[in-house]
């Protein structure tokens, strides 16, 4: 059965989640994990995607990009897990078929209050996992390039947008992912 295109959304900053076929932990080592940021790193240009967040976790991985054509999005996302399936079943070699549990899911972000919750969100999700006491402890998401600023200049968007980094780094005042579980986990079935 084909699959259904996403619908065209109105926003150009999408929360993405990955995970494993049958929740396997297919980001169990440090080489699956650097190779999947790494994949995503290389398809940047020719997409024209720009990534704001990511964390990647142990059997999933959560992106936060921008594009600002949804097919680019699609297109970008089918050809990093892809060419991971590729690299981990070869790792694997006793292993065959699916890597990831469906495509990816996706939800749009509207606001900027939510791409802030959504950014926060994301980077916290190893302390809510309780892999990490602190998001700056977990060495596998972006949250460091928040630290250090270098995001500014890795995604020009945020000139644009003009969102105060600090609003970002984690600081007491900044616990209000934790209140309601607004986005996208892995948990989540029924949305897309």
């Amino acid at each position: 059965m084909p699959r259904l295109p996403r619908k065209s959304h109105e926003t150009s900053f999408f929360h993405i989640i990955v995970q494993g076929i049958k929740k396997e932990y297919i980001f169990n080592t440090d080489i699956l994990i650097k190779k999947y940021i790494e994949l995503l790193n290389n398809e940047l240009q020719e997409y024209k995607i720009q990534i704001l967040a990511y964390c990647i976790m142990n059997n999933h991985a959560h992106i936060l990009l921008y594009t600002e054509k949804v097919i680019e999005m699609s297109l970008f996302m089918h050809k990093v897990n892809q060419k991971f399936a590729q690299f981990y079943n070869y790792i694997n070699q006793d292993r065959v078929g699916y890597v990831f549990r469906d495509r990816y899911k996706s939800e749009p972000i509207f606001t900027t209050q939510s791409l802030i919750r959504c950014i926060r969100y994301i980077h916290n999700n190893p302390v809510k996992a309780n892999i990490v006491k602190y998001a700056k402890d977990y060495k596998y998401s972006s949250y460091e390039d928040y630290c250090k600023k270098r995001i500014i200049n890795m995604c020009p968007i945020f000139k644009e947008i003009d969102i105060d980094i600090s609003l970002i780094v984690d600081n007491e005042n900044n616990k209000d992912y934790l209140l309601d579980n607004v986005f996208l986990d892995v948990e989540d079935n029924l949305r897309e």
